[in-house]
């Protein structure tokens, strides 16, 4: 088995868990959404130690914020550093405007959602769909 976790990393970070199992007979992506979760930044280390104890993660991508000066640019700075820390050299970095407009970025996702976890869902699916369809 296979698992992805895709951040949207902000002042609360949004985390989407997937179950990846490749390509169907169709070649279709063969997934399941297995959780989805906002972490704030006083958690978000304790998050991803239990994710990657929980699901013993194979793949990582995070949308890397744009850093502004001032304290919420430290503040996302250390969100980022949490995660290159706790995911060393295992986490692709992409720009919001990567997947942003591709067909990933309107999928439906279950209601009662937070913007982040969405975000966090769509990066997830344009991931398996761009980088690891081709695998």
């Amino acid at each position: 088995m296979k698992y992805l976790v895709a951040l949207d990393i902000g002042i609360t970070t949004g985390v989407a868990v997937y179950w990846y199992g490749g390509k169907d007979l169709r070649g279709e992506l063969r997934y399941t959404l297995e959780e989805t979760e906002v972490l704030s930044p006083d958690f978000l280390r304790d998050g991803i130690k239990r994710i990657i104890r929980q699901y013993m993660i194979s793949y990582s991508v995070a949308e890397l914020p744009l850093i502004v000066r001032g304290p919420l640019g430290n503040d996302l700075q250390e969100c980022v550093n949490i995660v290159r820390a706790e995911l060393p050299h295992q986490c692709e970095w992409v720009a919001p405007s990567q997947w942003k407009g591709t067909p990933s970025s309107k999928i439906k996702c279950p209601r009662g959602l937070t913007a982040h976890e969405r975000d966090a869902i769509r990066i997830g699916h344009w991931y398996m769909a761009t980088r690891l369809a081709n695998l």
